[in-house]
């Protein structure tokens, strides 16, 4: 049984959400598994992580040749006589020598080991997990005993998306991907972007797999069309940064592009004061190209996932950004219809909310 707060929420449609937000993840032929018993965010994210470190390790280890300085009888690889020499002991025959040793304490088994912890952490209340998957994790996080830890300089290199990793053999793809979406979701920064530490919530990992999935299938969905998708950030006043879910860009129309995902029912008007942040930030940094002023329309779209029944209370808000009408709609996307239907109401959304 799924967690009271989890009520309503199809876990195979996540999955498919998140085969766009992970790359390589559909490699995994995971359609057909038991979604029903899903627990949550944890116990979906841990069994596809660990489906697809079994899947790594079936091919081979996560491992490197690393140099190895010893002091043996038996020396191989290059010797070291000076340093066997010059030490001024009595080393009985031995002689100091350096070789290369499979080594598993690798940046890609770091990654992995980080979020096996990280899971492993969220699910300390037991109804977040299986059993099964509490206790695959616990084994699968024993076989990386002896990897270290994560650097700053590594983590960072996690956020922004540049661990080589499709410089990776194929079949070990899918584990450091979804190894570092979890990470990725997990981190709390400041608007500056400084990294405080690992957090698990579940509304946030949902709510980042819904925006990455929205973005990804409009990307998809348009392909062949000028309409191009992107996720800018605008500097603004004080050194902080405006980071935007998704930007549609039609010629000159522009579609700003919210995501939510909540446990309960949104209260206040805190989002349309956000997206029309984003759309004054939009309207700054495209008015004008090469010095010489354009013309534009804005549109904005606060995007809410559906997984219960609530109302939307302001369907489309008149709003002025200077000399510009912006149109604030508000509309649900309703996850618990099938794939295929949820894909079709997206496309609809963008046609319907896009300014004419």
């Amino acid at each position: 049984m799924a967690r009271p707060e989890f009520k309503g929420i199809v876990w195979r449609n996540v999955y498919h959400m998140l085969c766009y937000s992970v790359k390589y993840i559909s490699d995994l032929n995971l359609d057909d598994s038991d979604y029903e018993s899903i627990k949550g965010v944890a116990d979906l994210l841990g069994k596809i992580l660990i489906e697809a470190h079994k899947y790594s390790l079936s091919y081979s280890k996560l491992t490197e040749y690393k140099p190895k300085t010893s002091l043996s009888t038996n020396p191989k690889g290059r010797l070291d006589i000076y340093k066997s020499t010059s030490t001024g002991k009595d080393l009985q025959g031995k002689l100091y020598h350096t070789h290369y040793t499979l080594d598993i304490d690798t940046i890609p088994n770091r990654i992995i080991k980080k979020a096996y912890e990280i899971l492993l952490e969220a699910g300390r209340d037991s109804d977040s997990f299986s059993e099964e998957t509490r206790t695959s994790i616990s084994y699968y996080l024993n076989l990386l005993r002896g990897v270290g830890e994560l650097s700053r300089d590594d983590i960072v290199n996690i956020y922004n998306n540049n661990i080589g990793l499709d410089t990776l053999q194929n079949w070990h793809k899918p584990v450091i991907a979804i190894s570092q979406l979890i990470i990725r979701n997990s981190l709390l920064l400041d608007s500056y972007g400084k990294i405080f530490t690992f957090v698990f919530d579940n509304y946030k990992q949902l709510n980042l797999i819904f925006e990455e999935f929205v973005r990804s299938y409009i990307s998809e969905a348009f392909a062949g069309t000028n309409l191009r998708v992107s996720r800018p950030v605008y500097k603004v006043s004080g050194g902080s940064s405006l980071h935007l879910d998704i930007l549609c860009q039609l010629d000159q129309r522009f579609l700003v592009i919210d995501t939510k995902w909540y446990e309960h029912e949104p209260e206040g008007n805190a989002n349309s004061n956000e997206v029309y942040r984003y759309a004054g930030a939009v309207e700054r940094n495209n008015t004008s190209v090469n010095g010489e002023h354009r013309d534009i329309s804005i549109n904005a779209l606060i995007l809410y996932a559906k997984t219960f029944s609530w109302p939307i209370r302001h369907p489309c808000t008149n709003e002025r950004l200077r000399d510009i009408e912006l149109l604030i709609y508000e509309r649900q996307l309703d996850l618990n219809k099938s794939f295929e239907e949820i894909q079709s109401d997206i496309v609809e959304l963008v046609n319907e909310t896009m300014p004419k």
